[in-house]
């Protein structure tokens, strides 16, 4: 190791993430141009047991990480950021090792990764699973044709909603889910044949963008009805949705309705072995930072 990246590592501290740091993680995201509002870092915060970090660099906050254990099945990396003043020092490195070291012990370490971030995931161990591709439409842009009728989710429903999305994502993630479903109630349907659910999808607000997702499903048809009736109560902002990208029926599906891609991600994976859940069911993740 060259004597200044030595000297550069030995100027990184590293604390636990607390609610009080959420301001500096508002400040780290607008600086990315990410989408998450408060509430997102609250969530995560919330759903974590251990893995959240503040790096500072002598003595400035200048990055963060979370880290949500799922089920003890595996668990997902996410807010991955450094201050473009403090980059190329070795801060994203450091947190993510102490993310992993943090949880590791329980099993396979999951993330979405950005093309900025691959490489470094590359060297760290990480394994492709599959790729990713964000698409987002303008309100004004969307052509919705009509759908056949989805049922708005109940609180009645949502123990149901809890054990297919874990049969698909492959680990319960209940908390998160309610967080989702609590802040954006209108963005929460079931698709049914007979009394049987065969899809769903919520969906929450950010700073830039409404976000749709996850969107489970048994096929195309009952994942394009769940998404037109989302899309019907989409507001002034527009919206964005994260697709795999081997479902590509479904992406000209959402180019016809007027949406364009924006970026990739890779979806990666570091001990066990993919693919995790029922990934076929799959046509849009809840977002990065979740899964």
């Amino acid at each position: 190791m060259r004597k200044d990246r030595a000297d550069s590592i030995e100027r990184i501290t590293l604390r636990p993430m607390t609610f009080q740091d959420i301001p500096l993680g508002m400040r780290l995201k607008e600086a990315a141009g990410w989408n998450q509002l408060e509430a997102d870092w609250e969530m995560l915060l919330r759903a974590s047991s251990r893995g959240c970090f503040v790096a500072a660099y002598d003595g400035v906050d200048a990055g963060t990480v979370t880290t949500v254990t799922y089920q003890r099945r595996f668990s997902w990396i996410g807010m991955a950021l450094v201050d473009p003043a403090y980059r190329r020092r070795g801060i994203g490195t450091a947190l993510l090792k102490a993310a992993i070291r943090a949880v590791q012990d329980i099993g396979p370490v999951r993330l979405d990764a950005t093309p900025l971030g691959r490489k470094l995931y590359d060297l760290l161990g990480f394994k492709e699973e599959y790729r990713l591709l964000r698409m987002g439409c303008r309100p004004n842009a969307l052509t919705l044709p009509s759908s056949p009728a989805c049922h708005q989710v109940t609180e009645d429903v949502f123990p149901a909603l809890v054990r297919l999305d874990a049969s698909v994502f492959g680990a319960e993630r209940e908390m998160i889910l309610r967080s989702l479903l609590r802040r954006a109630p209108q963005f929460a349907f079931l698709a049914k044949s007979g009394e049987e659910i065969v899809g769903y999808c919520l969906g929450r607000p950010g700073s830039r963008f409404d976000q749709i997702g996850p969107v489970v499903a048994e096929g195309e048809e009952a994942a394009r009805a769940l998404l037109l009736a989302a899309l019907s109560h989409i507001g002034s902002k527009g919206v964005i949705l994260d697709v795999p990208l081997y479902q590509q029926g479904w992406i000209a599906f959402l180019r016809d309705l007027g949406f364009t891609e924006q970026r990739p991600f890779v979806r990666m994976y570091l001990g066990g072995s993919g693919p995790f859940g029922r990934p076929e069911w799959q046509f849009a993740i809840a977002g990065p930072e979740i899964g």
